[in-house]
């Protein structure tokens, strides 16, 4: 009978099913599905440390929120590779958790890893490789931390379709993303921006916001922005939008569909401004 018994237990051992997933403290843990033995959890913590996230079966998890509390003066220190364990994470969330220094092997292990959200974290700058352990990124949100630039680790993230830098400090765009060949949405809503130049923009980009900005001026050269199909400007600076025929100032890429300039300062468009926009849609100029 010993085998048979032995026999019986093997599936237990060997897989914890999402019945018997130990869920953290302060954690909220849903199963995958009825057949996968995978979880998704929400977790409520003071801030990021390695007593907080220890688990038994990091593994199992599939995706992983962190929400510390409103207003909180906490500050985390998170060390190296602290999340190690997740080795089939998908995605990665972390909300409200003030970090004072980003380890640049923090996301060591998350090779599987493809939407990840750091956002409201105080965060100034990100070391040059963070993102180097992440190569199969597809969605970044970066929204409500203190950046000032788009940060040169961006580089690293060849898989990257859909960037979020909202509600930072960015004054000025590099070129950073040019190299970022399947980059299709960028959104910078809520920075300092003062002037964009579609040069510094992926060739692939169909859908760009920098709505509540500084922006005065426009730089447009016709080989820039060919696969723009989206442009939000609301709430800048403009003051007037010209033709193609006069130059490259304040003019918008031709190949758009969508273009919203609503809550802007314009007092005069030139005659043609719009005439080579031959797959124009929508525009709004209220």
């Amino acid at each position: 009978m010993f085998p048979l018994l032995l026999l019986l237990l093997l599936p237990a051992v060997s897989g914890a099913p999402p019945s018997l997933f130990p869920c953290p403290k302060r954690c909220q843990c849903y199963a995958d599905n009825e057949q996968s033995q995978q979880v998704h959890l929400i977790c409520k913590w003071e801030q990021l440390n390695t007593t907080t996230i220890k688990m038994a079966r990091p593994d199992l998890v599939r995706t992983l929120t962190i929400k510390c509390p409103y207003h909180s003066p906490k500050i985390s220190t998170p060390p190296p590779a602290l999340f190690q364990g997740f080795r089939n994470l998908d995605r990665l969330e972390l909300d409200r958790c003030l970090i004072d220094t980003v380890p640049e092997s923090l996301f060591a292990g998350l090779s599987q890893l493809y939407s990840l959200i750091i956002k409201n974290a105080n965060i100034t700058e990100f070391p040059r490789e963070i993102f180097s352990h992440i190569p199969n990124l597809m969605t970044l949100d970066l929204s409500g931390n203190r950046l000032r630039i788009e940060p040169y680790s961006l580089k690293s993230l060849h898989n990257l379709i859909h960037l979020d830098l909202s509600d930072n400090d960015i004054g000025f765009l590099t070129n950073t993303m040019i190299s970022l060949t399947k980059l299709k949405v960028i959104t910078m809503n809520n920075n300092k921006i003062t002037n964009i130049d579609f040069r510094r923009f992926p060739e692939n980009l169909t859908d760009l916001s920098i709505r509540h900005n500084l922006i005065s001026t426009i730089h447009y050269v016709p080989a820039s922005a060919r696969n723009l199909k989206r442009l939000d400007l609301a709430g800048n600076r403009l003051e007037f939008m010209a033709g193609i025929s006069t130059g490259a100032v304040n003019v918008l890429p031709k190949e758009l569909k969508h273009v919203d300039l609503s809550e802007n300062r314009l007092n005069f468009l030139h005659e043609h401004a719009f005439g080579h926009m031959s797959n124009l849609i929508l525009m709004d100029l209220k």
